[in-house]
């Protein structure tokens, strides 16, 4: 590979780095080099697969930072479900647990809380599954780092 090849594959790099569209960068490619549209997406594909784990590491900081917000934010709605029903059914001003009470708060408090739990739970669900990807570069990081 000659010079010219390795400051085009750091163009496209630069690019893919900046979360540019792949056919953005195959236009400039284009543009700058007078190539094909087919080999200079082959070009920016074949650059993307061989830095793919290095543009994924990148991305690191600001998933896990929406990761733990929606997670947050999902424990947080799941503590607004619970709430309603430990103030119903406990503490120093404890409704009675018999039928009528509980038809209440089915029929009144149920309905509230019971969206925040789905809601909640589906917060907690999708930061995990979400960030599955992200979690082990993250922690294959950190046992490298470990090893050194």
């Amino acid at each position: 590979m000659d010079d010219k090849d390795g400051e085009l594959e750091t163009f496209i790099l630069e690019r893919l780095e900046k979360s540019m569209p792949p056919n953005d960068i195959v236009l400039h490619v284009c543009q700058r080099t007078g190539m094909y549209w087919s080999d200079a997406l082959e070009l920016v594909k074949r650059v993307q697969a061989e830095n793919s784990l290095h543009l994924e590491r990148r991305k690191i900081p600001w998933h896990f930072a929406l990761a733990l917000t929606t997670a947050i934010g999902g424990v947080g709605m799941l503590i607004a479900a619970i709430i309603p029903f430990l103030n119903f059914f406990s503490g120093p001003n404890a409704i009675p647990f018999t039928s009528a009470n509980i038809l209440f708060f089915a029929v009144n408090l149920a309905p509230y809380s019971s969206g925040l739990l789905l809601t909640g739970m589906a917060m907690l669900a999708g930061s995990m599954l979400g960030m599955r990807q992200t979690w082990s570069s993250l922690l294959e990081i950190f046992m490298n780092a470990l090893e050194k």
